[in-house]
């Protein structure tokens, strides 16, 4: 949101307000709270009561609205996956986050079992 002074004028803010979300059959969110990269509010695409105090939280809630308010009106079915990884041990990667934004990507017999148990019935 850094590419215009104005946030609502920012590219990404633009996006929100277009309803490419709608097109889609199944929407499948999948978020940790051990990924250090991406905020887990944000990964869910939900609101942070947290950011009512800042000028940029509001905007940040504003962006959620956005791309929610399109699927109330459409047949798509959104689905949100908490994911709780247990590492066998400290890494670097675990310090930092990493391994919680990777992780289901970094296993194939992971992914094949999130996909199978889970996710199966939205790609058929």
């Amino acid at each position: 949101m850094k590419d215009h002074s104005n946030p609502r004028e920012s590219f990404i803010y633009k996006l929100s307000l277009q309803p490419g979300l709608a097109h889609f059959k199944s929407v499948l969110l999948v978020a940790s709270q051990q990924d250090s990269y991406v905020p887990y509010n944000s990964a869910r695409i939900q609101v942070n009561p947290d950011n009512q105090d800042t000028e940029m939280g509001r905007i940040q809630n504003e962006m959620v609205h956005n791309l929610l308010r399109p699927l109330q009106y459409s047949n798509t079915e959104l689905v949100k996956f908490n994911i709780l990884y247990r590492f066998p041990k400290v890494t670097f990667d675990v310090l930092i986050g990493r391994a919680g934004h990777v992780g289901l990507l970094d296993s194939d017999i992971s992914l094949e079992k999130f996909v199978a148990a889970c996710c199966r019935r939205h790609f058929l």
